[in-house]
């Protein structure tokens, strides 16, 4: 009953982080653009900014406000390169109990978790930085 009775937080501006991987991790962020009833929410995948620390792995944080691009393959090429549009925004359903972060499943192997800034500077959100690895 009590899975029942939860009803999220979350907020427009939210950030949510993903990390998966085998063998290396992977760190995506999205925000919430919108909010759709009780349970669900439009989200976008975000950029980040990422530091190099060691050989193939490093930080990243979260660039709200700056969505993930794609080449638009149906327009004609610019000086070589297709132009960018951006990824279209996706509907998730917001799952959480009392004891746990609102979350949602970014796919079969990963969910996404809120992450709540450490601080705000001059009203631009700081957040801690998550660690990445990539091995080839």
């Amino acid at each position: 009953e009590a899975v029942k009775a939860w009803k999220h937080d979350v907020k427009v501006g939210d950030i949510f982080r993903s990390s998966w991987g085998y063998e290396q991790t992977n760190i995506d962020y999205y925000e919430v653009t919108k909010l759709i009833g009780a349970h669900y929410a439009e989200i976008r995948e975000i950029c980040q900014e990422r530091t190099q620390t060691e050989s193939m792995q490093g930080d990243c944080v979260p660039v709200p406000g700056k969505y993930v691009t794609e080449p638009d393959y149906t327009a004609e090429k610019v000086n070589g390169a297709y132009p960018r549009k951006e990824i279209e925004p996706r509907r998730v359903r917001i799952q959480g109990s009392g004891t746990s972060e609102p979350h949602f499943k970014v796919a079969s192997y990963a969910s996404a978790y809120r992450i709540k800034p450490v601080a705000e500077i001059a009203g631009v959100k700081c957040f801690a930085a998550s660690h990445w690895t990539a091995y080839a």
